[in-house]
């Protein structure tokens, strides 16, 4: 789908006034499905042993190694507006705590995941699994398939907060961005408009990581909340990790990773100081 289709969806929906600004705010990314058939251990793919750098050790959060859920070949991804962000090759290894889970909300839930960059002039290792990490902490290797996709911004993200939609407006955009529910495991994506199965999620990274608890609502009435709230532009998705049964992965109920980073940080390669929120419709 091109902006200028979008446009007519948009303006078809009920969303005239605002179908240009809203269609200019999409974000192309790199949607991927993970494929059956023989894997390259040095490519994309989901799940498997992971190729570390020297130096770089199997990461753990309390002394228990973290699951290996997804390892991106940077060269692999295709060419779109945004693709600039990122290095132009190298790897990008991402770990979870599977075992618990965490969802993100809580300042302690930091080291529940881990993202690890290895340039492209490193050599890689391939890391055993740990003997302490357990059966269903350990995801069956699945090579990927990259396509691009334009992606809608969500209708409560900071993108849209300077369009001030009317409450009509908003239920015809609700209705449009969740018209066609996707299926398990078609919610892949690198960079983008995140997809929430709950509510959007840059404030949250953004209170959450200057040690404010988001679980309940006290937390967005902090007395710091107001003041940090204009960082919450800063952040931006990294990787949208859906469930997929095929490789093992259940994120809570159908739930989904997303893997934040400030803007900064991500031109900075700064890729250990993403944030990771787990969400369920």
């Amino acid at each position: 789908m091109t902006r200028a289709d979008l446009e007519k969806k948009l303006t078809a929906a009920g969303l005239a006034r605002v179908a240009k600004d809203i269609a200019a705010s999409a974000r192309e990314s790199a949607g991927f499905r993970a494929t059956d058939g023989p894997v390259d251990p040095a490519a994309s793919r989901l799940g498997g042993m992971p190729l570390l750098a020297a130096g770089q050790g199997w990461p753990a959060r309390d002394d228990r190694p973290l699951g290996f859920v997804a390892q991106i070949r940077l060269g692999d991804l295709p060419s779109f507006a945004g693709r600039e962000t990122l290095p132009a090759d190298g790897w990008l290894s991402f770990f979870y705590d599977v075992r618990d889970q965490p969802w993100g909300f809580d300042p302690q839930d930091e080291g529940g995941a881990v993202v690890l960059y290895r340039a492209a002039d490193q050599p890689g290792t391939e890391h055993a699994f740990p003997d302490a990490l357990e059966a269903h902490e350990r995801f069956p290797p699945r090579a990927l398939s990259f396509f691009t996709k334009l992606t809608l911004p969500d209708g409560d993200t900071p993108a849209l907060e300077p369009l001030d939609l009317t409450s009509a407006e908003q239920d015809a955009y609700y209705t449009l961005t969740h018209e066609e529910p996707a299926e398990p495991g078609d919610g892949h994506q690198v960079l983008g408009h995140a997809r929430p199965l709950q509510n959007a999620m840059e404030l949250e990274c953004q209170l959450v990581t200057h040690d404010i608890h988001c679980g309940d609502p006290g937390g967005y009435e902090d007395p710091r909340a107001e003041e940090l709230r204009p960082g919450a532009a800063d952040w931006t998705l990294l990787l949208q990790l859906d469930s997929d049964e095929p490789a093992g992965m259940m994120w809570g109920d159908l739930g989904r990773l997303y893997f934040w980073i400030r803007g900064d940080d991500l031109a900075q390669r700064a890729f250990e100081r993403t944030w990771t929120i787990l969400q369920c419709g």
